[in-house]
Order: C-alpha cells, then structure tokens, then sequence
C-alpha cells in the first residue's frame, strides 16, 4: 500500500472551514473521507476538497477505507466504486453507523448502470468519474447540510429522551426508566434462570430535614444520597430515585448474599455521611428493604417491587436505619450483622 493513502492531505491543516461549516457555526472542518484507487485521481480530489475548506481523509484500498471509516468518523465518504468490486463496500459503510445516524455517502461511478447498483446497495448520490470539482463540491456541501441538519436534530431528540427517564433534583433514573428496566431485567432473569436483586432504600425521617432546615437543605440531602448510591454499586447496576425521598436500586445478576452485601455497603455509607454545609452538617440514616429472584412468590416484576417493598416496611416497623427482608427469607444470624456505628443494634431487621 501506497504511503499516501495513509496520510491526511499535507496541504490543509489550516483553519479555514468549509460554507458549510461556516453556515452551520462549526469549529471544525468537515471530514471527509476519500476513497479512490489512483493516487493521483486521490491527489487531486484531496486538494479541491482543501480548496473549499473540507478536511480530507485518505484510502486507497477497501480494508483501509473501513478501518479509516471505523476509526475516524468521517462526516461523509467520497468513494470510487472501483473499490467496490464485490458490491459489498457501499452497503458495510451504510450499516457502519447506529440506525438514526447519517453517512452521507457519494460515489464514483464509470457509467449508468454502476451508478444504479450502487444507488440501489444505499449510496446517497452517485456522480460520473471526472465530474467537474465545482459541481462535486456543491453536491458534497449540500448532503453535509443535511447531515449537520440531521445531526442536530437527533442530538435534540436524544437530550429529550435523556430527560424524560433522568429525576432533575438528583441526575438519577426516574420511575419511568425503572419500571422499564426492571420489565427487562425480569425477562432476561427468567429466560436465562439468572437471579435479579432489588433494594429499596428510603431516608428515615426526611420531612424532619425539611421541616427544620428547610427544602433547600432537603435538596441537599437528596443529591448526597444518590451520589452514596452511585458509589455503592457496579456499573451495570441500576440506581433510580423512584419518588420522593425513596430510590430503588436494581442488581441484575445478583443473588440474595450478594444483594444483602450491597445492602449492607450502603447502610454504612449513609451511616458515615453528613449532609449540608459546613456550619449544619446533618446525619441521615436510611432503611433498605431488599429481595430477590428466583422466589417462588415472584412470579411478575410487580411482585419483585412488592416484596422490596415489605422488607423495608419491616425495616421501619423494627426501627428504622436497617436492612428489612422479605418474609420469605430467614434472618441473618445477629452475630453476622454489622453493628451500627456507635452501638450494637444490629443491621437486619
């Protein structure tokens, strides 16, 4: 391979951004990705393409063109369809994005029925080889506003759906993500025999909080309180304030043990925190109620909630700043649990 087509055109690091981008309020150039065989046909579709602002990228054989395309995100793909000699080069770089993103892709064509196939395979416009570099820059400015177009848009759709499952006090899930998660966490469970935790964790006498020191005070607490949450589970865990002062946490792959040493991490965490500021630190203790599939009590994702539900009732029944647990489950041992700070009460109600 060429050692040109492995580099970007020498000729246009500058500044100087496209119509296009100037229109659109860009700071960068456009990328776009030249994808053509001869060296010197590639040479000069580099220096048009510098000539109008637009950054160019290089590949002169298929491999590279994909990986350049993978690696690179180009914002179009200028493509000879002589590097296209399976017919599969077109239809791979269309399905390299996520279904609602936009690869403008252009090739160049020897003649009409070439230009068809590729038009049919998913090309976005197809020109004759040696078309006239005014004309092809025009046409690669006009699908680039349309892909800026289109990139601002799904941005705005995906920043509304964001905010449509996120609780804007806290920056955690809400009810409506938690609900959907849990649906699918339970079928996952079901289908592959893979146990599924949930802990519902809510803080104790939280009306006081905002009763003496007021709602911002409260708002205080309620974002110590998930940012405790984060920082108690993995990754993959599933932490939503599901209303008030109660969050829910989901553990999928999680068995009880496991869901209870979980359950306990979190205890302490909030044992340990102080919320507020520096001249009002306040304390605020948290009952968890936890439970777990497979159960032979669980049969639907609502019961999951429900027994969840009844160990942290029990938790706050028996006296609240502990783990409750479902019915079901036998009590841990009080020797196992972990003693609260300062006292010998133990954790598992």
């Amino acid at each position: 391979m060429e050692t040109s087509s492995l580099r970007t055109a020498g000729s246009c690091y500058g500044p100087r951004l496209s119509k296009v981008d100037r229109g659109l309020g860009m700071k960068t150039r456009a990328k776009v990705l030249v994808a053509e065989g001869c060296p010197s046909t590639r040479s000069r579709l580099c220096d048009a393409l510098c000539g109008a602002g637009l950054l160019p990228l290089q590949a002169g054989e298929a491999s590279e063109v994909l990986r350049r395309a993978r690696e690179e995100a180009p914002d179009l793909v200028l493509l000879d369809l002589g590097l296209d000699a399976g017919g599969d080069l077109v239809r791979v770089l269309k399905a390299s994005r996520d279904a609602d993103e936009f690869l403008p892709l252009v090739c160049l064509s020897r003649g009409s029925d070439e230009r068809l196939g590729a038009l049919r395979r998913g090309a976005d416009e197809c020109l004759e080889r040696g078309v006239d570099d005014e004309l092809l820059i025009a046409r690669l400015e006009s699908l680039l506003r349309i892909k800026r177009s289109h990139d601002r848009l799904l941005a705005r759709e995906r920043e509304l759906e964001r905010l449509s499952v996120t609780d804007p006090l806290t920056g955690l899930y809400n009810r409506r993500l938690f609900e959907e998660r849990l649906r699918e966490e339970f079928v996952r469970s079901q289908r592959f025999g893979d146990p599924l935790s949930l802990i519902m964790v809510d803080l104790d006498h939280f009306k006081r909080v905002n009763d003496r020191h007021g709602h911002l005070a409260g708002d205080e607490v309620l974002r110590g309180a998930a940012a405790i949450l984060r920082n108690c589970v993995r990754e993959i865990d599933i932490v939503t304030r599901y209303g008030g002062e109660e969050f829910a946490v989901i553990l999928p792959r999680t068995c009880l043990p496991g869901c209870l040493a979980v359950a306990e991490r979190i205890w302490r965490a909030f044992g340990e925190a102080r919320f507020g500021a520096a001249d009002c630190r306040l304390r605020v203790s948290a009952s968890l109620g936890a439970a777990s599939v497979p159960a032979k009590e669980v049969r639907i994702p609502s019961d999951l909630v429900d027994a969840a539900d009844r160990a942290l009732y029990q938790a706050k029944r028996s006296g609240r700043d502990r783990i409750g647990l479902p019915d079901w489950s036998r009590p841990l041992p009080r020797q196992q649990a972990a003693p609260v700070a300062g006292g010998a009460r133990g954790v598992f109600g």
